[in-house]
């Protein structure tokens, strides 16, 4: 009887042991801790208010296992450089593994990917892979002049449209 109390405690104290620490790790976790103000959990909310607004969009599709992905979070976008061009943005992060339907669509196969998106939705340029904050920025502030040049072109070509009916 001895014998099997011991197992019974040893087995009690493992699951506690477990439990305790998953739960420290979910509380804990820089995915959910860190720098959240500003990005939207929702897809489909951001690409409207990306529509309403007439803002290009940044899609962070991430796993929660992935360290370059914590990494990101956790270093790069909270650096100044990157907050000052990424508030140009509309931001969503999206976890790969809970909605696979966004990595389908996006074409991801690797996490992280950043995807950017002009106010329609259409996909301007993509980031694979992790890269330190200031490379970072810059790359994003290039593709956000990418993305004015583009929608600039766009209100030319429809208001010269306009114009000829």
């Amino acid at each position: 009887m001895n014998a099997r109390l011991n197992h019974t405690s040893r087995l009690t104290i493992a699951i506690t042991l477990a439990a305790t620490v998953l739960a420290g790790f979910a509380l804990t976790s820089p995915l959910q801790a860190r720098d959240d103000s500003g990005w939207l959990r929702d897809h489909t909310a951001a690409l409207k208010q990306a529509k309403a607004k007439q803002q290009p969009v940044i899609i962070d599709i991430y796993a929660p296992w992935c360290g370059y992905c914590r990494k990101l979070q956790r270093e790069v976008y909270p650096a100044s450089e990157v907050r000052a061009i990424t508030d140009k943005f509309v931001r969503v992060r999206v976890n790969g593994e809970e909605h696979r339907d966004v990595m389908r669509k996006y074409g991801v196969r690797a996490f992280p990917t950043i995807v950017f998106l002009d106010a329609n939705g259409g996909e301007i340029d993509r980031i694979n892979g992790y890269m330190p904050a200031a490379p970072f920025a810059r790359r994003v502030r290039d593709i956000h002049r990418k993305s004015q040049r583009e929608s600039e072109v766009l209100r030319q070509l429809k208001s010269n449209h306009e114009s000829a009916i």
